[in-house]
Order: C-alpha cells, then structure tokens, then sequence
C-alpha cells in the first residue's frame, strides 16, 4: 500500500504530462529502453541497438518474449503504432516533441504524409528509426512516458480514445491495471508473464491522500507500507531508529521552474 497526492489525469502514454501519472505508466506500460539507477539507458522492448556512424539511425532489435496484458505478443508493428500515434494530428498529443525530429515527422504531423518515413519495421522484432538529423538525446528520451508502447487493438475499441481509452489502460508493463477509484485509489497486479520475469509484489494499491500530514500519519499507524518523505519529515525519520535503515533514495528527471 503506497499513496499518490492526487488523481491521475490519464493512464495514456499519449496524453501523460504529470509526474503522478508518468511514475504510473512506467509500471503499465514499457519503452525500447529504461533507465539504471544513475539514469542510464538500459534495455527494456529493446533487447539491444546500433546507432549509425552518422549517429541519425537508429536500429533496435526487440524481445521477442513481451506480451501485453490481454495476451497479444509484442512486436515491431507495435513500436511503429505507438510512435505515429503520438505524432498523427487526430490523437493531439502534448508531447510530440519527444518523437517530431524523426525524419518524415513534420510531414506527417502536417498531414502531408500517410506515415512517417523515417520508422522503418524491418522484421517482426527489428524496427529501425531514422532522425532528420543528429540529436544526441535522443536515445533517452524513448524512456519518457510518451515513447512507451501500446496496443493498437485497444487503443481502437473506443469511439473516443482521449476520454475512454485513458483508464482502461492495456500495456506489456510489469504491472497490469485493475480498478481505478477518483479520490480514492487505483489498484495494480502482478503482470505474470512479464519480459523480464514476474514482479516480487502481487499487487500495489496507491491512495489517493493529498495532504502531507495525513500521509505521515498513516504511514506511522502502519496502514501505508512506503511514503515519499518531504524535507521537513526527513531528518526526523533519519533519527529515528525503528525507520533510519528503510530508507532509501532514487534519482529522478523532474524539472522545477520557480517563477
């Protein structure tokens, strides 16, 4: 039982711009590549890549042991999908500058092109993505929450996608989505047959509590089993012998402006 300070907005990769709802997709769903513990990129869909000497191609060679959570296998068609998506004008995605200097994007989004020249399926668990010119970050960003993978068959059952696909979430991620309750909570199970082995935990439960007091309190009445420590908490629970050996640090990629 961990907590959440608020709703999330969406459980679409395609819609996703908070922070709450990014550190959910990132157990929903998977990227090509994810992140070590010092922010790194490390393997994920993408069992391995090359990068061209020009450094503008991209060629990624995928697991061929993913599935989503309805059963559906993993493939390079999929990567394809995702990535236009993001990119078609209809979807009107926030965050298609994480995938726009893919060469042939610009067409695309504008409607000139039926799909983006520089995504290239190769075989089924090869996909090869061409830039329009050199980005050196370009690997790490398909770590971000928009650059990870859905299911083309799930995305099109609904009429309207934005409002009706957004929590009812099907990904290849190490958890699979059960109930989503407003103000309440959301609900996660172990995905069984996940890529890179079942998750140690059965399920998470997050509430949905948005006062930091309230949070600390739980958490001490032992009704919450992990809470995110604020600085003004921190040095007390580092003091304090029954907590100071349980905690544990994590590098992040949030960017705060102070206006």
């Amino acid at each position: 039982m961990g907590a959440i300070a608020n709703d999330p907005p969406t459980l679409d990769p395609a819609y996703s711009v908070a922070a709450v709802d990014g550190m959910l997709i990132a157990l929903l769903y998977d990227g090509l590549i994810g992140f070590d513990t010092d922010g790194r990129p490390i393997p994920n869909l993408a069992a391995r890549w090359e990068i061209s000497d020009d450094n503008r191609t991209y060629t990624f060679y995928l697991v061929d042991n993913a599935y989503f959570h309805n059963g559906k296998h993993f493939t390079a068609e999929d990567v394809k999908y995702s990535f236009e998506r993001v990119l078609h004008p209809d979807t009107a995605s926030p965050r298609t500058w994480v995938l726009d200097r893919i060469e042939g994007a610009k067409e695309f989004m504008a409607g000139e092109a039926s799909e983006v020249s520089g995504i290239r399926v190769i075989d089924p668990y090869t996909i090869q993505i061409t830039l329009a010119e050199p980005f050196a970050p370009f690997l790490s960003m398909l770590g971000m929450p928009a650059a990870h993978i859905v299911d083309r068959n799930e995305i099109e059952k609904y009429a309207d996608p934005r409002t009706d696909y957004a929590f009812q979430p099907v990904g290849t991620g190490p958890f699979k989505f059960v109930s989503f309750n407003p103000g309440d909570r959301i609900t996660l199970a172990a995905h069984e047959n996940y890529h890179y082995g079942r998750p140690y935990l059965d399920g998470i439960v997050y509430r949905v509590i948005n006062d930091q007091a309230t949070l600390i309190a739980e958490f001490e009445a032992g009704t919450l089993h992990s809470v995110g420590l604020s600085a003004t908490d921190l040095p007390r629970f580092r003091s304090d012998p029954r907590y100071r050996d349980y905690i544990q640090t994590q590098n992040n990629f949030w960017l705060y402006f102070i206006g």
